[in-house]
């Protein structure tokens, strides 16, 4: 009976210890350092692990008893561990100008590293890389035209547009600028090509590149920046940067017999310049623009920004002389009955010119122009003489009696980044845009070629904070 006695008492304090075990594993845990109960991570430990009350709560042991810390594991995966939470679903954010005062930052909000919100949503934060190509990608479409700088200075609508403007704005064509020993721009190393730098064969072959448009009887040129019509101001008549020097090697390249220009682009202006393959054709064309059959456009940024939206320039021009340099000038006119004596002029041209204000900031305005009439510097004298908003860049009519660099406000030499010693570095803001010549195409339709504005024109236009 003794024996039988022990057995059972035996048995049934084994049978107590082990369901106390299963009551211990069954029973509420308290409230983890996450915030999350421990009812909510069921299934998260194993099975076989063992708990221990004491005046704490439930204490974890591992297989040889030992009570573990919280956040121990052992080394041995034979040893149960805590397995992973599901993950939790990400949700996309959708910050609102509204709501961004109430956060730390705009950057914060939209790139904040890995935060989560009062939802517990995970917000996944963008990467350098994401960052850079989409800004990338925006310069890109405003340089070519796919985008305007509406959509930059219109109201943004969340947060990633307003950073996006911001670092436009900020760090805006930062990796190309050239700098000074000062940290001040060289506006004038942003102008591509540069074929000052080249050689006559490198220069004709950047000609035969920048073709925007070619038939049997037409040659349309992109004219690059510095490329003079004809010889003068030193240039001897074989240089490279006068175009009747590459007439002839472009001509052998494009198989004809002679190029004929048709009309003429100051040397510091770029855009559309048109050529004749033949001779039959070009008597044809420059009897058009005799007649002001032919249309063109212009664009310019102006230093100042015309007192009317649009209008029209209706001064004569004449040569003269300023500083003894000879430049062109608007012919004065007396009021009826005054008898002040007015200069004379040998020659006198009734020049004509249609603008229109496309956008503008406090000193400066990005401008069209329609010239009626196609004299010597004629957007230059009737903007710079005529209108007293002269195009920027242009050191030769920026001032009334005298010829030198301009002056700029400190705004805008703070906008553009540079010194006042330095503006005369500063190129000449002038583009063809476009030209129209009416039914010299098979089937009486019209010539119609346009050209978009340089590099450097539309950078200063971003940093003047124009649209365009």
């Amino acid at each position: 009976m003794a024996v039988r006695g022990l057995n059972f008492s035996f048995v049934l304090r084994k049978t107590l210890c082990q369901s106390s075990k299963r009551l211990l594993r069954t029973a509420p845990r308290g409230a983890s350092r996450d915030g999350r109960n421990d009812d909510e991570l069921d299934g998260s430990y194993s099975p076989y692990e063992n708990f221990e009350r004491t005046g704490f709560g439930y204490v974890r042991r591992d297989r040889d008893n030992r009570p573990q810390r919280h956040g121990e594991f052992e080394p041995d995966d034979r040893n149960p561990r805590m397995l992973e939470t599901p993950p939790v679903k990400k949700k996309e954010p959708d910050v609102r100008i509204g709501a961004a005062a109430r956060h730390e930052s705009v950057l914060d909000q939209e790139h904040g590293a890995g935060r989560t919100d009062r939802q517990k949503t995970f917000r996944q934060p963008k990467t350098l890389g994401q960052i850079d190509f989409e800004i990338k990608t925006v310069r890109r479409k405003i340089e070519e035209g796919e985008e305007s700088f509406e959509d930059l200075d219109s109201e943004a609508k969340s947060a990633f547009e307003v950073t996006r403007a911001t670092r436009l704005e900020r760090d805006e064509i930062k990796a190309s600028d050239k700098t000074d020993s000062y940290g001040f721009r060289i506006l004038k190393a942003e102008i591509k090509p540069q074929i000052w730098t080249m050689s006559k064969d490198e220069v004709r072959k950047c000609l035969l590149r920048n073709i925007l448009f070619d038939t049997p009887d037409f040659l349309i040129l992109n004219k690059p920046y510095g490329l003079s019509m004809q010889p003068g101001g030193g240039l001897k008549p074989d240089d490279k940067m006068i175009l009747t020097t590459h007439l002839d090697e472009m001509a052998k390249a494009l198989n004809v017999e002679k190029l004929y220009p048709l009309h003429r682009l100051d040397k510091n202006a770029t855009g559309v310049l048109c050529l004749a393959k033949n001779k039959s054709m070009a008597d044809v064309v420059k009897g058009m623009f005799k007649s002001r059959l032919i249309e063109k456009e212009y664009v310019a940024i102006t230093r100042r920004v015309p007192p009317e939206k649009e209008g029209v320039i209706d001064k004569a021009i004449a040569e003269g002389s300023v500083d003894g340099r000879t430049r062109m000038v608007i012919v004065p006119t007396a009021e009826p009955g005054s008898d002040v004596s007015l200069p004379k002029f040998s020659k006198t041209y009734p020049a004509v010119t249609r603008y229109k204000v496309i956008s503008s900031s406090e000193k400066a305005a990005f401008v069209r122009l329609w010239p009626e009439t196609g004299y010597k510097h004629q957007i230059r004298v009737h903007l710079g003489l005529g209108l007293r908003c002269p195009v920027l860049g242009d050191h030769k009519y920026s001032h009334l009696t005298m010829i030198g660099p301009q002056k700029l406000p400190g705004e805008m030499l703070d906008r553009l980044k540079v010194r006042q010693q330095k503006v005369r570095d500063i190129p000449l803001h002038l583009h063809a845009r476009r030209i129209k010549i009416p039914g010299v195409l098979p089937g009486d339709r019209d010539l119609v070629v346009s050209s978009s504005i340089p590099t450097y024109f539309s950078k200063n236009l971003m940093r003047l904070k124009i649209r365009y």
